[in-house]
Formats: C-alpha cells, structure tokens, sequence
C-alpha cells in the first residue's frame, strides 16, 4: 500500500504527520516534499523499504520517529534535515548504520536520538562522538561475538571521557556480543534501565 501524492499536495499547513503501526504502508510519494510546515513526522512499525528523496526536503522537521521500520534498507541523505532535533532508530532488522553513521554525527541541533548498534564501527565513531555523549537516550549494542567489540581502543575512549558526559542516556541494552569492560557506564549517571545479557566474556561491571 501507498499514497498518493496528491494527498500530501492539498496539506501545505499540516504540522504533524502520524503514520505509525501501518503494516500495510510500504512506500511514501515523493511529494512529501510538499509538506512545508511539517515539524513532526512518525513513520514507526511501517513497512517502507525506502525513504524518499523529498523527505530530505523538509527543512522545518524536527522530530522524526523511524523506530521499528524493520524493512528500511537505507537512511541516506539524512543530515540534509538540518532542524532536526529528535531522531528515533530503534529496531531495525535489515538497515545497519555504518554508512549512515557520518551523516548522523554531521546533525547539530540533534538532541535526542535512539539506536541500536551492530558494528564496532558505529559504537566508536557514533556513539562515543561528541554528538553521540551528549544526545543518545536510549541504546541497544548487540548481535556480534568480536572479542573486544568496539573496545579495542578503550583506554584511548576512556581518558577521553571527562564528568558526567552521558547525560541524556537513560536506558542500556547490551546482548549477545564479546564485551568485557563495561566502566565507561560510570559516565551516565542518569541511567534508568541496564540490561546485560549472554555477555560471556564480561569481566568487571
């Protein structure tokens, strides 16, 4: 299902648009474009394979929900959103961030972001970039048995890290992955929610 692009044409005021939990609604017109005032998008457990182009066109959005789009394959052209200010990337299946991951770090006005990390690569040059100490709320690190897993270098992190730099970090999920050292969470003092599972290298908490 889609649809059409017409529909977005007669909507130049629309400030919200809430397309979530439709399972049917696998593909969005390029005339989102046209929604010039929107401010809020929610696009949540779709089934869009791809983004459109004119979504990058949306100049004025700054809160965009994509959590558990389990079908996306790529994020390309995101750090054109220059308002951004909420991005939500929880749950994907298919998408993986390693090519995404220098346009979401070049988003400077972002301050809330939730996402789930497979590769070393993300977790050092995303999550642990200035932009990802100060923005990430909610993060899942899982699904690779690499034996240091993004912390080959962590000493080199570990000094990096000054204070309390994890601010807005309230929730740590960590499965199914090689980690062994785990101090760095000594810099998120507003932690809620820790979760730590089949972590069977872990030696000190």
């Amino acid at each position: 299902a889609s649809i059409s692009g017409e529909f977005f044409k007669c909507m130049p005021k629309l400030v919200v648009l809430d397309l979530s939990e439709n399972l049917g609604l696998n593909r969005l017109p390029e005339e989102i474009s046209e929604l010039n005032s929107l401010k809020y998008l929610d696009l949540s457990r779709t089934m869009i394979l791809r983004l459109p182009a004119g979504l990058w066109k949306l100049k004025k959005l700054v809160h965009l929900y994509l959590e558990g789009m389990r079908d996306l394959l790529s994020m390309d052209g995101i750090s054109k959103l220059s308002s951004l200010r909420t991005l939500k990337l929880l749950g994907f299946k298919q998408l993986r961030f390693d090519k995404s991951c220098k346009e979401l770090v070049l988003l400077k006005h972002l301050e809330v972001l939730t996402i789930e990390i497979k590769s070393k690569l993300v977790l050092e040059k995303l999550f642990f970039s200035h932009m990802g100490r100060r923005c990430v709320e909610k993060v899942v690190i899982k699904g690779t048995w690499q034996e240091s897993f993004g912390f080959l270098n962590f000493p080199t992190i570990l000094r990096s890290l000054k204070g309390s730099c994890f601010l807005s970090l309230s929730s740590v999920a960590i499965k199914d992955c090689g980690v062994k050292d785990l101090k760095w969470l000594l810099f998120a003092p507003n932690l809620i929610h820790l979760s730590l599972k089949r972590l069977v290298k872990l030696q000190e908490v």
